[in-house]
């Protein structure tokens, strides 16, 4: 017989979406944007779990976390596409391109799905730097 292991029930102050912890190194309450902004309002779960930890611990500061996403605002099909066709074996990767646009499109996911792809066969895209020329045309003249 499998062991029953109790839901979250509405109402109930331990939320699993919740977006507190307490780091004692840094004698810190951590909190999520969208979780202090939701604790502010008195009387929600968020309110009663921040207060409770405060509480349990008086000498510790409420921190706001920061998020740690990078934002590609400006990465359009167009630029992936451009940057595909300078890189090695561009040809190849046009076909896969246009291949992950189409399954990205049936999920109804078309950008996020693309550029998720893009990301992981070119991560060096992320550091959006040049190593050095000749290698560069080395691996053109390669292509």
């Amino acid at each position: 017989m499998k062991s029953q292991v109790p839901r979250a029930q509405k109402g109930n102050i331990m939320n699993t979406t919740s977006r507190i912890s307490v780091n004692a190194i840094n004698s810190s309450i951590v909190v999520s944007k969208a979780f202090y902004k939701k604790a502010c309002a008195y009387g929600t779960n968020e309110y009663t779990l921040l207060h409770r930890a405060m509480s349990e611990n008086p000498a510790y500061q409420v921190v706001i976390a920061e998020v740690k996403k990078q934002a590609y605002s400006k990465l359009s099909f167009d630029r992936m596409q451009d940057y595909i066709m300078t890189q090695p074996n561009s040809r190849k990767m046009l076909v896969e391109f246009e291949a992950a646009k189409g399954v990205a499109k049936s999920k109804s996911a078309l950008y996020p799905l693309t550029k998720k792809w893009f990301l992981e066969h070119y991560p060096e895209y992320k550091t959006n730097k040049v190593e050095s020329c000749e290698e560069y045309i080395s691996q053109l003249a390669i292509a």
